[in-house]
């Protein structure tokens, strides 16, 4: 059988279509998860993954303070940050931490949570460094307000506090 230019359009079509079904029964399902127990916005999965992107970014013994991420709580904040969003921006973030833990499916075989940290951090890397501008983007985002909840914990904010004047940790 040859193949011929009108069967790669069709192919062609077919998978655009059957990506875009699969992309948006995704969404949709991710869309509004309620929080999990304890939590005020985010659901037990989103606030796993929040703390293991925690985790990755900042490891245990990576430097002054001797606090990792996902000990600081990175996640709380966070479900606290989400929680006062409106609602489209809620939703929205809390889709992407879904999509960003199904992400290493298609390579790792695994969701990140359930990567290794080490794995984690590499993973966490090559978001970060992505050619895909949306991709750093919503992942940089999604770091920034991690990265407050780790500066705000007492035990980093004593550390950080003599570097700023304006009083921050007191």
């Amino acid at each position: 059988m040859a193949i011929t230019r009108r069967n790669v359009l069709v192919a062609m079509a077919a998978v655009t279509v059957g990506a875009a079904v699969v992309g948006e029964a995704g969404v949709l399902r991710w869309w509004n998860h309620a929080p999990g127990e304890g939590l005020i916005a985010l659901d037990k999965e989103e606030y796993e993954m929040a703390q293991a992107l925690a985790e990755a970014w900042m490891p245990p013994g990576a430097g002054p303070p001797d606090i990792s991420g996902s000990e600081a709580n990175c996640g709380k904040f966070l479900d606290e940050v989400v929680s006062r969003m409106d609602d489209f921006s809620r939703k929205g973030l809390k889709a992407l931490l879904q999509i960003f833990d199904d992400m290493p499916l298609l390579t790792e075989h695994k969701r990140f949570t359930q990567l290794d940290r080490y794995d984690r951090a590499r993973v966490l890397k090559s978001w970060m460094e992505s050619p895909l501008y949306l991709e750093r983007q919503a992942i940089g985002a999604i770091m920034i307000l991690i990265g407050f909840g780790y500066e705000v914990h007492p035990e980093v904010s004593k550390v950080f506090s003599p570097w700023y004047g304006c009083g921050f940790g007191a």
